[in-house]
């Protein structure tokens, strides 16, 4: 019987947060994660987000997308950082190219390692050419301290949130990274 108590009591947070969880967040809508964020375009949405104590992934889903964002205090700085195709202020994006096809780095200035640039978000999915289209993309991610950033939705996860948490942060407009950031990119 006891056992069954504590094992109840392990499992009843972990479903009270799951029947919290929204289905979808549709686009335009601007979103933050611990570390980063990035404008969810209309006619996409971002879906299935899963989060641990140090890492974060969700999968953005519609028209012109399918791809996932994964965001973690753990990538290891590469020798070989991979081809720098933009930067945006301190946010550098790099195509990285595996035996699945391409994918993109997104480094920036990390708050969990004194301010120096590390690799925070990866992107990949079947969507990414490895050319100048994929700009459309990785143009709308920015490191950022998301208590300074314009996000209708914030994502917590680690430690503080072992469960998902999302926080609406007001009625203040979204950044547009968009397509002005798009025409900057270079190859």
């Amino acid at each position: 019987m006891a056992g069954t108590i504590a094992l109840a009591l392990l499992v009843l947070p972990f479903a009270q947060g799951a029947e919290a969880r929204p289905e979808r967040l549709k686009g335009p809508l601007a979103i933050c994660f611990n570390y980063s964020s990035f404008d969810l375009p209309a006619g996409q949405m971002l879906d299935d987000f899963k989060a641990g104590t140090e890492t974060m992934r969700a999968r953005v889903k519609g028209r012109g997308a399918g791809y996932e964002i994964v965001e973690s205090e753990l990538w290891e700085m590469p020798a070989d950082r991979g081809t720098l195709v933009a930067t945006y202020g301190d946010t550098h994006i790099y195509r990285l190219g595996d035996e699945r096809g391409a994918a993109y780095a997104v480094d920036g200035p990390a708050r969990f390692f004194r301010g120096e640039e590390r690799r925070i978000v990866r992107l990949q999915g079947r969507v990414f050419a490895g050319d100048a289209r994929d700009a459309a993309i990785y143009s709308r991610f920015r490191i950022v301290d998301p208590a300074t950033a314009p996000c209708k939705h914030r994502f917590v996860y680690g430690w503080d949130a072992m469960s998902w948490d999302a926080a609406e942060a007001g009625d203040r407009p979204a950044p547009n990274h968009g397509r002005a950031a798009a025409a900057k990119a270079s190859w």
